[in-house]
């Protein structure tokens, strides 16, 4: 939900109005041929840190962004820490 009316850098015509709904397609982030080339390739190596200090850093969303993200990340931190404990 928007808090305030934001008009969009360089497109003066697009206008977000206050309250309005705001989605993110983290699926089309994904699959967009700009930020990942051949997006429906399998390539590990787009994952290095030299491949990933080329693009924005929200260009990859497995989990959302922000103070409302999935509480999947959370639990599988939670989970990796127990099962390090169990090791150690």
């Amino acid at each position: 939900m928007a808090n305030k009316r934001y008009v969009v850098p360089g497109h003066p015509n697009f206008v977000i109005e206050t309250g309005q709904s705001v989605i993110i397609p983290s699926t089309a982030i994904h699959h967009d041929p700009d930020i990942y080339p051949d997006p429906y390739a399998f390539r590990p190596e787009r994952f290095t840190p030299e491949e990933s200090a080329n693009r924005p850093s929200v260009a990859w969303l497995p989990f959302g962004d922000g103070p409302r993200n999935c509480i999947g990340l959370r639990f599988d931190q939670m989970q990796a820490h127990i099962g390090l404990a169990l090791l150690i």
